[in-house]
Formats: structure tokens, sequence, C-alpha cells
């Protein structure tokens, strides 16, 4: 079964490879809105600024030119000829292959690195504000110290539509967003840090397309980080050179409006795949209850539930609490003392074995082969062991009691113990004792008891059913 973020996936990857919508005759071509695009005026670069072309090669036309008048630079990508082996997969024909830097009305650069106050008139847009859950949160942003504004151009102050993109940060970096204007607090004026990265589509383009083209490329983004392992960066240039499909005008709007119509119905199939899953995760536990709940009432197995008694856990059991050993009765060597830490359903834990020199008084504690252990206290009381196979010779600690069959058949005393008839009153002790059961609530467990016979053939088949449903888990 596909995953919710496996079909986002899957309709993102469709719509940015023309297979979304159709496409409409009458609509132009991608290859004419670039023309469009690159015959727009690019805003105007301070004198003495850094040179808007990567490389350092110097445009032909002062301080206001246009896309058409750049010298074509041999450094550069951008503005190069694009062969038919760099793009990533085919597009319909009336689209284009184009670098994203070809369809921005700035230049895609980061942020500054801000000077922060408590409070002021002026947020900074910082990677957190770029949420995980995809939207913008500008309440987890700082405030700018307004005496450095004159630092800021007209232009790097974050405006509507603009697209966000996470440039630093393990578990951060490449991660792709965007910004509306309501995302703002009070109107007001925002400027992004040195750790993110702006993109501004041009007017003649549909941003939130671009958007969703990038956000498809996010896991691109994420693994194309220069710099250390704890210094990952995303430049600028990897985004301005980065190839994205054009489509005309009018379709990008046609693909947005289909996205928009069906993630909405993603969010409510990952709902409903969220609770499957939780189903699926749980059905297993909740087979083995139903399977030992059965096996209690008498309806696991062919019965005659009339020859059956209902007795008190006392009555056919010996049931012991552990000897009160102190750190000071460890020794290096010697019997293994059995701790409440020490074991669990399955079997013992051999991390932090502790021992002590064996003394008769410790004679009644000692552990033996088809005892039960059942803890008594702490976050783990009401867990218990089978104990099919002693390991070596040991010693139970107190806190930790010790259930050993009389009159009833140990394997079936253990799935009792096991069932929901009795982890339903360990549970219900707990609450009301402080996590703790007390000795006489354990002697007082109420045991459902066949004759012989039938102990073992619930067992046989207990034992049968019980391994299918790990399986299935």
């Amino acid at each position: 079964m596909m995953t919710p973020e496996q079909l986002k996936n899957s309709i993102l990857q469709r719509a940015i490879e023309g297979k979304l919508v159709p496409q409409i005759e009458g609509e132009g071509t991608g290859a004419e809105l670039l023309e469009k695009i690159k015959k727009s005026p690019l805003p105007p670069f301070k004198k003495g600024g850094k040179n808007p072309c990567p490389s350092g090669i110097p445009f032909t036309k002062g301080d206001k030119v246009k896309r058409k008048e750049k010298v074509a630079c041999p450094l550069c990508k951008e503005g190069g000829p694009l062969a038919v082996g760099d793009f990533p997969f085919a597009i319909p024909k009336t689209w284009v292959w184009c670098r994203l830097g070809e369809v921005v009305q700035k230049k895609i650069k980061r942020g500054k690195s801000p000077q922060y106050t408590l409070k002021s008139n002026t947020m900074v847009f910082a990677q957190k504000c770029n949420t995980k859950d995809g939207y913008i949160d500008m309440t987890l942003a700082y405030f700018l110290d307004e005496s450095k504004l004159s630092k800021y151009d007209k232009q790097e102050f974050m405006c509507d539509s603009d697209v966000v993109v996470n440039s630093t940060g393990t578990g951060t970096m490449g991660r792709v967003g965007f910004f509306n204007d309501c995302d703002r607090i009070n109107n007001m004026q925002i400027v992004p840090d040195s750790h993110v990265t702006i993109i501004r589509v041009n007017s003649d383009c549909f941003a939130k397309y671009v958007f969703y083209v990038l956000k498809n490329s996010q896991k691109i983004f994420e693994k194309n980080g220069d710099g250390s392992t704890n210094q990952k960066e995303l430049k600028p240039d990897f985004l301005s050179d980065f190839l994205i499909p054009l489509p005309p005008l009018a379709e990008q709007k046609r693909i947005v409006a289909k996205l928009e119509e069906l993630f909405p119905l993603v969010d409510e199939y990952a709902e409903a795949y969220n609770k499957l899953q939780t189903l699926n995760s749980k059905f297993p536990l909740n087979l083995k209850k139903s399977l030992l709940q059965y096996a209690m009432e008498g309806k696991l197995v062919p019965c005659d539930t009339s020859k059956w008694k209902q007795v008190k856990l006392g009555d056919v059991c010996e049931i012991n609490g552990g000897y009160a050993f102190k750190s000071t009765d460890y020794a290096e060597k010697g019997i293994r003392i059995v701790r409440i830490s020490d074991f669990n359903e399955i079997g013992f834990i051999d991390c932090k074995i502790v021992r002590c020199e064996f003394k008769k008084e410790y004679e009644q504690y000692i552990l033996q082969e088809k005892d039960i252990l059942l803890c008594m206290t702490g976050g783990t009381v009401g867990k218990s062991l089978f104990v099919r196979k002693l390991p070596e010779n040991m010693v139970v600690n107190q806190r930790v009691a010790t259930i050993r069959a009389i009159k009833i058949v140990p394997e079936y005393l253990n799935y009792v113990i096991i069932s929901p008839l009795i982890q339903r009153i360990i549970e219900d002790s707990k609450n009301s004792t402080n996590d703790n059961i007390s000795m006489k609530t354990i002697r007082d467990f109420p045991v459902p008891l066949p004759p012989l016979a039938e102990q073992k053939r619930i067992v046989a088949k207990l034992e049968e059913l019980l391994p299918l449903c790990e399986e299935i888990g």
C-alpha cells in the first residue's frame, strides 16, 4: 500500500512531468514564456555592489541591465545552452527546460546575518520559521535591531509569494516553503537571515507552480550541500543553476489548481492510512489477547465448562516474595540474584548481573524451572516471565513474586497470568495503590480451573496459535 508521502510525491512528480492536467492548444508554449521573462528588466544594482554574475564577468550595460544584454558567461551554466542529456525526464512538447535563475525577478541569494533586539517593527525570518510540517510560523522569529536597516536594499524585504529554501543545517537544509503576506504578524516587515535563501519568481511566471517544482526536488537539495558534515550549506549558485520544467502560464495555474484540489484528499487518505496502520500494529497483540480470553472462557477447544471450578491462585500455587538483598550482600562470584530489572516477558536480561555468596536462609528464594516471576511494583508492575529453562542457579530479590504451580499445569497457569482476566485486575490494582500489587492481591487472583486433560489441550492449542500472532506482527 502506498504511504501518504509516496502518494503526494507521485502526484507532484506527475504534475511536473506534464501528466496531471492536459495540455490545451492555444495556451502558448513554455519557450515563448521564457523569452518573455528574459525580456523583462532586472531590478537595478547599486554601484559598487557585488557583481550579479557568479563568475565575476561584468555585464555590458552599466547598472541598469536587461537579461538579453548579458554577455554569455563561459564559467557559469546560467545562460549557456542546454544539451538533451542535461534533462532529468521527458516533458510535453509545449514545455521547455530552463534554469531557476532564468525565471526570477531578483538574484537568488541568502539573507544577511542579523543583529537582534528584544522588540522592533522588523522581524527576521529564520530556518525554524519554515517548519517541518510545511507551513510558515512567524511566532518563531526574532526581531531585528532597526539601527541596521540601512544595510538592507528594498528588494531584500520579504514579499508575498516568496519561495523560501533553508540553506544550512543538518536536518533542515533544503526544506522548501512558501511565504504569504497572511503569514506576517501585525503586518510587520520581514528580512531573511543568512541561513535562508529567497527565490522571488518573475511576475510573468506563477510562483506557486515554481514552489511545487522545488518542493518535489527537496530531497535533491538535501543531498547537495557543500562543506563538512556539520556545516553543510546549499549554495545560491546551485539553486540558480537548477533545472526546472516550464509550461505555459495558463497550464502552470491549472497544475497548481489541480494539486490544491488533490492534496486535501491526500490528507484524508493519510488520516485513514494512519488509523489503519495503528490497527495493523495492534492487531497481533489484540488477537493474542482474544485467544487467551477465549481460552479462559472455555471457548478455544471443545470443553465441558460445567466440570470447571473457579479458584484463587493461592489455592493451586505456592506464592512467595523475594528476599530483601542489600548492595552490601553483592559479591563478584556466587549465585545470581534476579531483580525486577533482570527479566522481561521473553527471558532473562544479562547486561548487569549481580551475585551474592549463597546462605542457607536464601533456600526458600531459589528459583526453579516452570516458576513464574511477577513484578510487584514500579513502572513494570505486572510484567511476568515463565521460566522454561534456567541458565544458572538463581535467587529472587524483593519486589518480585515467585508463583509455583502445585495443583495445576504450569504452562496453563502461565497463560492464566498473562491473560486479560488477570492483567485487568493488575491494572486496576496498581492504579489504586501507586503502581504496586500486594501479595494478597496476587493470592486472590481468580483462576478458571478445568480438568487436567482440558488444561493440557488448551495449552497445546495456544502453543499452536500464539506463534502465528507473532508472525502476523
